[in-house]
């Protein structure tokens, strides 16, 4: 397994199983189970729809204030 893979399947998660059903119960649920991902992996997550959502003005707000502070410092 190579390294791209790797943290892919470390981005996806862990899988957690569904509950099992009661055998005494005469409802059965049938329920998929679900992905787990790292908390580490979820702000990368969230960082990246952040940015997807936004970057017009990080990029100006950062350019400017890089425009500020190479103003500033040749005081």
């Amino acid at each position: 397994m190579n390294s791209a893979e790797q943290i892919r399947e470390w981005y996806r998660g862990k899988y957690i199983q569904p509950r099992p059903n009661d055998p005494n119960s005469p409802i059965v649920v049938i329920s998929p189970g679900h992905y787990e991902q790292p908390l580490l992996a979820k702000c990368f997550g969230a960082l990246g729809r952040f940015w997807l959502a936004h970057w017009q003005w990080i990029i100006g707000t950062s350019l400017a204030i890089i425009g500020l502070l190479l103003t500033l410092g040749q005081k």
